[in-house]
């Protein structure tokens, strides 16, 4: 799919490269479709581009090619999140 984008023009991004945040994300409640653009082979790092508005796009990393310890502390979180039940699980249960 063609996406513009303000820092690159336009560029074709692969299907597999899209990301979908229902609820949008935290400031931008309305952007809810963004595309990973690689910034090189070999780089961790990637632009999170807007879909649909060329001048939002924050850089963004995979954490585990920084450190291993923090892929490993996000994976003991990421457990315990999933473990705890959710806040309407909570008052149904109180009630």
């Amino acid at each position: 799919m063609m996406i513009q984008t303000s820092r690159f023009g336009g560029i074709e991004v692969d299907d597999q490269r899209f990301l979908n945040f229902p609820k949008g994300l935290l400031g931008f409640p309305d952007d809810r479709e963004y595309a990973l653009i690689q910034t090189g082979e070999d780089s961790a790092f990637y632009w999170m581009q807007a879909v649909h508005r060329p001048e939002l796009a924050f850089v963004v990393c995979d954490p585990r090619c920084l450190s291993p310890t923090i892929a490993s502390r996000l994976r003991a979180k990421t457990s315990l999140r999933s473990a705890l039940p959710r806040p309407a699980d909570r008052r149904s249960s109180s009630s």
